[in-house]
């Protein structure tokens, strides 16, 4: 009875590593293409408004950089970030790929020192929220990084 146990236990478990490794298999073929063209789609190009459904949405949130707070603001296709107690700014067009995902367009910026042009995308995705934080993932130049926002009683004061 044991060895029936451990034999059918180990079928399990072999069966589900090959349908994982077919899985993996089939997402290394057709992801590649389709990661380069999901960045390619604009508001436009669908029926589904995702901005409506994100959690970043209609939402103020802070975060910290160098020591000071940064506002950040995402209202429908726009995201601004405020520094320095709002006498600098970066404002940026969103383009929605999912409820998570976003691409970040820079149209303007005040911000001295910062070495991002009008044109410059970055992209965004929500990782997952906890209580008053939302963590997400950027990609800028090839770079990636994570970070975390909390969300802002701000929202009164716009």
């Amino acid at each position: 009875m044991k060895t029936s146990k451990i034999i059918i236990s180990t079928a399990i478990l072999f069966l589900g590593f090959v349908s994982t490794v077919h899985s993996q298999d089939y997402a290394m073929v057709k992801a590649p293409t389709l990661a380069l063209n999901i960045y390619n789609h604009t508001s436009a190009d669908v029926d589904v408004d995702y901005s409506q459904n994100s959690i970043l949405n209609h939402n103020t949130y802070t975060y910290e950089y160098k020591g000071e707070e940064v506002i950040v603001v995402f209202n429908n296709d726009e995201h601004i970030e405020y520094y320095n107690d709002k006498q600098y700014y970066i404002k940026s067009q969103l383009t929605w790929i999912n409820k998570d995902e976003c691409l970040i367009t820079i149209i303007e910026s005040t911000v001295p020192g910062v070495p991002f042009n009008a044109g410059t995308e970055l992209a965004m995705k929500v990782i997952k929220t906890k209580g008053d934080y939302v963590y997400y993932e950027s990609t800028l130049a090839g770079t990636t990084w994570d970070g975390k926002m909390k969300l802002s009683n701000y929202n009164n004061h716009f």
